[in-house]
């Protein structure tokens, strides 16, 4: 109690005054980003016993929560439409109490870890509607952040040619983004030793599937791009607006570390994100961070190990640094194509700065849904067709 709704609010947005915000802007018009709204998701959890899905809060209006606070009748009228199609319904953050099977840790939108944390095999056959012994050239996907592939199993269930996800494997190499995709292509030609080649990358995996490509091209292999939500832009802009964020304008390594692993501690153990990092920041060095981080998060999901979750925690935060340094050297001549979801929290241009990473025009598609949704129900169908334009 007392702490004024508007208020934590406007702080998670950076606003230092409301005074001025007209009760009609939404928290997208106010430049919310995918990790505000996760914080702010977990905010009215916690402290409002507000459930709101992703597209809920994104249309959330200063109006809306000034009428909150007078009203407190919020939680009718504003959880009503938070129901089993939106992406909050299995396991957002605030979800922790209920959750017994771990099959979905993470934001409800942008980060899902499944319930191994870290994946054992870096290149895994996938289930496909391709027939038993098909020699049709494969298609190869790279997972998004939390570094394991399950998000894309249903839309690999799809496909009539055989599908193999690509997992960041604690042996992976995190120095660099073009070590980590050098990596992943010693594993791809274990499979298929020559292009040309079909590489899918999902939000923080496009980065790499393009670097893939990048050097696939420079060893004379032809390829082909599918991007889903995601380009190497996509996540640097990200993770400069956190550090504008969180550093005001000086880039201070201890607080870089502290937020970077507090987002982690956020999505898997739904940590509050502020507290913790305030709480990391003060450790001494970036094992001390890591070790803290793993034993706050253990203590809110303790049927996995410390060592587990350091582990987790230190490859999480690896694959932003590696992405938030990567620059490209040169343009693909692929054929690229982006599938984009209507809800987006991205501020980037409508092609994601790929016109300026590519030879070719860029095809753009958009379905509907956000992050995750996506890739689900008709969405998903519409993806496997733009994906079987490249067989």
């Amino acid at each position: 109690g007392g702490v004024s709704l508007v208020g934590c609010i406007a702080n998670i947005l950076g606003l230092k005054d409301t005074k001025n915000v007209s009760d009609g802007a939404t928290l997208a018009d106010l430049g919310m980003d995918s990790l505000m709204g996760a914080e702010i998701k977990q905010t009215l959890e916690r402290s409002f016993d507000l459930v709101l899905s992703a597209a809920e809060i994104r249309l959330l209006t200063f109006g809306k929560l000034r009428s909150f606070e007078k009203g407190g009748a919020a939680g009718g009228d504003a959880g009503a439409a938070s129901g089993a199609g939106s992406p909050t319904a299995a396991g957002g953050a605030g979800a922790v109490g209920k959750r017994t099977d771990e099959h979905a840790i993470g934001d409800g939108t942008q980060v899902k870890f499944s319930a191994d944390l870290m994946p054992k095999e870096c290149l895994v056959r996938l289930e496909s509607a391709a027939p038993a012994g098909s020699k049709a050239r494969p298609v190869f996907a790279v997972h998004a952040i939390e570094g394991v592939i399950t998000s894309l199993i249903p839309l690999a269930q799809t496909l009539p040619v055989p599908v193999y996800g690509l997992q960041c494997v604690e042996e992976a190499p995190l120095d660099s983004l073009e070590m980590l995709a050098a990596y992943y292509i010693k594993q791809i030609r274990t499979v298929q030793p020559r292009g040309p080649y079909t590489v899918v990358g999902y939000s923080f995996g496009a980065s790499i599937a393009y670097e893939m490509v990048v050097q696939l091209e420079k060893a004379g292999d032809a390829c082909q791009l599918l991007l889903l939500d995601g380009s190497p832009r996509y996540v640097s802009w990200y993770t400069e607006a956190q550090k504008q964020r969180n550093a005001n304008g000086e880039v201070v390594q201890a607080v870089d570390e502290a937020y970077a692993l507090a987002y982690f501690a956020m999505v898997c153990g739904a940590l509050d994100y502020g507290r913790t990092a305030k709480e990391l920041v003060e450790a001494k060095s970036w094992d001390d961070r890591v070790a803290k981080c793993a034993e706050m998060v253990h203590g809110k999901i303790p049927q996995y190990s410390r060592q587990l979750l350091a582990t987790t925690a230190k490859s999480f935060v690896g694959k932003i640094v590696a992405s938030h340094m990567y620059k490209p050297s040169s343009k693909v001549k692929a054929t690229v194509k982006l599938v984009k979801p209507t809800e987006n929290y991205a501020k980037l241009q409508g092609d994601y700065g790929l016109s300026d990473l590519c030879q070719q025009k860029v095809e753009i598609f958009t379905v509907k849904g956000d992050h995750r949704s996506m890739l689900t129900g008709d969405s998903m169908k519409q993806i496997a067709n733009v994906l079987q334009q490249l067989f």
